[in-house]
């Protein structure tokens, strides 16, 4: 309670109806004193005043009720977030949204209906209980497993988190200490955060991107109406101007739809590189939309353990595909074109044309995360978007440099670029290996071996010198292993050597005995399929480290068989339909969709009002409309900024600078 004389005495004369300006003095009475408690019951009365003017304005209405569901896991109740901030009455009543997460909940009101565990076994078990004590933030001490009444286990169940719209001069606790008053409600609870309507000001970083994307879209509009007028009005027979054309909306877009496959090109890429994108879209979109507020927890967790599960939660796994294929085609493509010393001397050019290539769509997505991103929408989750924002405007310049994961690696600008980061640095680090390789088969059999030697014998001591426990959420597991650039190698390696196979077989198939080729099938499906089901939550820490070391590696030996196989004519019916033309459109913009579906999703998660109900078909409801939206964002981003920046970049390392055709994600 306050202790403040003015604000006694201020209560004093509001309680006894003095006017503002009676004062002590010789010649007049003293103002009379209140105790602590009299002051304490007027603070009440005044709230009680405010609320019941508050009352006819929707206030209590955008408020929490106790959650409904709750005994399935349900520990949210969230209001009504819009109608809570457009409250503006006349009054002065204006509306504040804040949420608190209560430690313990007394509710005596209602107290009085003891029950047995056997009445609640179908409804609230003791297992549930169990599964609550074991899930991260929603911990149970140990005698709260053994409550035997329904508001025993109400006032012992996890923290709950709920949602007080309060007049915008108020604070949490004088709301809830009149609730405690009037309705005997106790709270011990922490206050997350309040939001007010308009409280996300405008920054440098939104004027850049007004600027920048305002000169995109002229120039694109005055490259559009060049090329219309050359083609359709002047029906010129020549060509347009590339540099002229070059931001045209409609060569950019006639050029991404056209599927013709190229002589010599390895079809069966894109459809892995399709498949792979749209399984690292399904993963985020399960952790994006169930890392949120859910009506029914338990329901998840009985779900992830089932066999369903598992390949949305070996989704990770789709990121070493694109290791892999990143060494594979580095090596080659590479290695038609170049020589060791040639490399050697256009290493700077080798370095830069991987940096400006990737560099449009990524700076393009870094500056949209700092902005308009932050704008476009609103909810009580935003708070994920904000952080995301707020990331990039302190680290944008390391994402840019492709150092993030190396000087930030806990507050990383667009997280997920995190990818990017470590591509590049193995792009850097690849020379090393890659002039032996680009010399005799003899060097590079021998480069290739060491290589692939080396980098597992490293990871597999790292892993145990370090004893990671291999949950990709796990922050110290995330950072010093998942995102660490060496950890990662084996894969880029085994993709440079699937790349070197496909090399000295280029244009000839090599001939494989039949049970040769039923092994290698035989060898990739039982090693792909324990990569995606290796899991076991009682395994000993020596198998933890194994696995952690290996797992990966062995996917890639998966893939790179398949490849292989795929490319000589061992695959069958797998190659024709990984060669689909459909693949290709997604493939060339496979890129684009892995930088921008990670923020859509965010900004979706963050506009939600209400906790998610979480069922099967659910997830791919969700998932569904991810792709969707990842499509289409890709789709523009790729016609409106990466098709033209390429070209002009094109044109600036004409004649300098071709070793292969860039491919990233």
């Amino acid at each position: 309670m306050a202790d403040d004389k003015g604000e006694f005495n201020k209560a004093a004369r509001e309680i006894y109806q003095l006017d503002e300006t009676d004062s002590e003095s010789d010649e007049e009475e003293p103002t009379p004193r209140i105790d602590e408690q009299t002051f304490r019951n007027h603070k009440i009365n005044k709230l009680d005043a405010k609320f019941q003017l508050a009352k006819s304005s929707g206030i209590y209405d955008a408020s929490f009720r106790f959650p409904q569901n709750l005994l399935r896991g349900n520990v949210f109740s969230l209001g009504n977030y819009h109608q809570c901030l457009a409250i503006n009455q006349p009054e002065g009543i204006r509306g504040k949204y804040c949420l608190i997460q209560t430690h313990s909940l007394q509710i005596p009101i209602l107290a009085g209906g003891n029950v047995t565990w056997a009445e609640l076994e179908n409804v609230w078990s003791e297992e549930n209980l169990r599964a609550f004590k074991a899930a991260p933030g929603l911990a149970l001490n140990d005698e709260d497993i053994s409550r035997t009444s329904v508001i025993d286990i109400i006032n012992g169940a996890p923290s709950l988190t709920l949602a007080v719209c309060i007049p915008r001069s108020c604070k949490v606790a004088d709301v809830l200490d009149a609730l405690d008053s009037n309705y005997n409600v106790q709270f011990n609870y922490t206050e997350q955060f309040c939001r007010l309507p308009g409280d996300k000001p405008h920054s440098g970083a939104d004027i850049t991107a007004l600027v920048i994307f305002s000169i995109i879209g002229c120039l694109t509009l005055a490259s559009t109406a060049y090329e219309l007028n050359h083609i359709f009005i002047k029906k010129a027979t020549t060509k347009p101007d590339e540099l002229r054309s070059c931001f045209s909306v409609y060569g950019n877009t006639d050029r991404l739809l056209t599927l013709a496959s190229k002589p010599g090109a390895l079809d069966c890429l894109d459809g892995i590189r399709a498949l792979s994108i749209l399984w690292v879209i399904t993963g985020h979109s399960f952790l994006a939309h169930l890392n949120t507020y859910l009506s029914n927890y338990f329901d998840l967790l009985e779900w992830s353990t089932n066999l369903r599960a598992f390949y949305i939660l070996a989704a990770n796994l789709s990121v070493d595909s694109f290791f892999a294929l990143s060494g594979l085609l580095l090596v080659y493509t590479a290695a038609n074109k170049m020589k060791p010393m040639q490399l050697i001397k256009s290493l700077h050019l080798f370095y830069l044309h991987r940096l400006l290539r990737m560099f449009p769509l990524l700076a393009a997505a870094v500056l949209l995360q700092a902005s308009v991103f932050h704008q476009v929408s609103d909810g009580e989750r935003w708070n994920r978007v904000a952080w995301e924002t707020q990331k990039c405007r302190d680290h944008w310049w390391s994402a840019l440099l492709h150092i993030q994961n190396l000087v930030n690696p806990r507050a990383m600008c667009v997280a997920h670029s995190w990818y990017l980061s470590v591509d590049v640095q193995l792009h850097i680090l690849s020379p090393l290996l890659l002039f032996w390789v680009l010399g005799s088969r003899r060097s590079a059999w021998a480069g290739l071996a060491a290589a692939i030697l080396g980098s597992l014998t490293f990871v597999t001591v790292y892993s145990f010198l370090m004893n990671f426990n291999g949950d990709q959420l796990d922050d110290r597991y995330s950072v010093y292993f998942y995102r660490n650039t060496l950890a990662r190698s084996p894969v880029f390696i085994i993709g440079m050597l699937c790349g070197y196979v496909l090399h000295v077989s280029r244009n000839k198939k090599i001939v494989m005995p039949w049970w040769l080729v039923c092994f290698g099938h035989t060898l990739a499906i039982v090693l792909s399929g324990y990569c995606m089901y290796h899991d076991h939550p009682e395994w000993s820490q020596l198998a933890i480290n194994f696995n952690i070391a290996l797992v990966r590696p062995a996917w890639a030996v998966s893939l790179g068989w398949l490849i292989v196989a795929c490319v000589n004519g061992y695959a069958g019916p797998i190659n024709w339909f990984l060669s689909i033309n459909l693949w290709k459109f997604v493939a060339r913009i496979s890129y684009a969709m892995y930088i921008f579906h990670l923020p859509m999703q965010f900004i979706m998660v963050g506009a939600n009002i209400m906790p998610i109900y979480f069922n099967f078909e659910g997830v791919f409801i969700n998932l569904a409309s991810d792709v969707a939206y990842a499509v289409i964002v890709a789709v523009v981003m790729c016609v409106l900024v990466d098709a033209p920046f390429s070209t002009l970049i094109r044109r600036l390392m004409a004649g300098k600078y071709h070793p292969y055709q860039l491919k990233v994600p």
